[in-house]
């Protein structure tokens, strides 16, 4: 007698949850005061079967980011006489993980954690002048103006059940500056979160081939 256990399957999972965005300002090596937001998380993935415990997630999702920031130190980005700057991005972003599932219990504890390349898709920047005035304007993506790519380094522990429902927390750690200006500040995007997501095809396929000569 024997059987296959086909239940390690590709699966395909929906997300979405609320994150904290904000970043590491610097400008000439002094970090500037930050303030985070409440922003959003949704996207897709997969789970494909890699090792014993060990799967390959890579998944696309829309991040909010951004960040709000008094400037103590002046610079020119995004003007000589700002002294307050609030960006907010549409990102997307592809990520690249591994994952590690903690024991063959179906309900189990998972990390994960890898790269991902986060393309900035359009922004709005507020900054306050010293004089009161208060700009409101699209973020530009250009060479001396802000990157349109920024690299992030992704870890994530969260709890994984029978039925294909998925929560972790995550964080994010910008390992690239947005900013494309010389000498102007690094500004590297970090947040954390949670998220909530189901994997959509995870019944288990058994085929028996006892009669199968």
């Amino acid at each position: 007698m024997a059987q296959i256990n086909l239940a390690a399957q590709n699966l395909v999972g929906l997300l979405g949850g609320i994150q904290f965005p904000g970043a590491r300002y610097e400008i000439l090596h002094q970090s500037q005061p930050i303030q985070r937001f409440m922003g959003i998380q949704a996207g897709v993935q997969l789970k494909v079967p890699f090792d014993v415990n060990l799967y390959f997630v890579p998944s696309i999702r829309y991040n909010l980011r951004g960040y709000d920031v008094q400037l103590e130190i002046p610079n020119g980005q995004p003007h000589p006489d700002a002294i307050e700057n609030s960006i907010r991005l549409h990102n997307l972003e592809t990520a690249v993980l591994l994952q590690f599932d903690l024991g063959s219990n179906p309900n189990h504890i998972f990390l994960g954690g890898g790269p991902s390349l986060e393309t900035h898709l359009s922004g709005t920047e507020h900054y306050l002048k010293s004089n009161g005035e208060l700009v409101k304007q699209p973020v530009s993506f250009a060479r001396d103006e802000y990157g349109r790519y920024s690299l992030n380094l992704l870890a994530e522990v969260g709890l994984e059940t029978r039925s294909g429902w998925f929560a972790y927390g995550f964080y994010t750690y910008g390992a690239t500056s947005i900013s494309n200006r010389d000498y102007a500040p690094a500004i590297k995007l970090r947040s954390f979160g949670i998220s909530l997501g189901k994997y959509l095809n995870t019944k288990k396929i058994i085929l028996d081939t006892r009669n199968i000569e």
